[in-house]
């Protein structure tokens, strides 16, 4: 069924998940080559990096696939 694809990105975006040491480790070598957008999903509001143990979550992101998950493929394909 359509919706239960989107269901679990949905809930890890919105609820988020921990960081782990190696995830904290290739974001911060990852940011080297980051844009000012990258910047924004994956570093914290005031530019620093995530750490293992903390909590990352992506609540545009899942607004995002709600909507793609509402509008089925005519929102994905459209551009919304």
């Amino acid at each position: 069924h359509w919706s239960r694809l989107f269901e679990t990105a949905i809930r890890l975006a919105e609820q988020g998940y921990r960081v782990t040491g190696e995830w904290a480790e290739d974001t911060e070598n990852a940011a080297k080559i980051f844009n000012n957008h990258g910047k924004k999903y994956f570093l914290k509001k005031d530019g620093s990096f995530y750490r293992a143990g903390e909590v990352f979550k992506q609540p545009q992101l899942a607004r995002l696939l709600r909507e793609i998950r509402n509008r089925r493929t005519a929102g994905f394909y459209s551009g919304m």
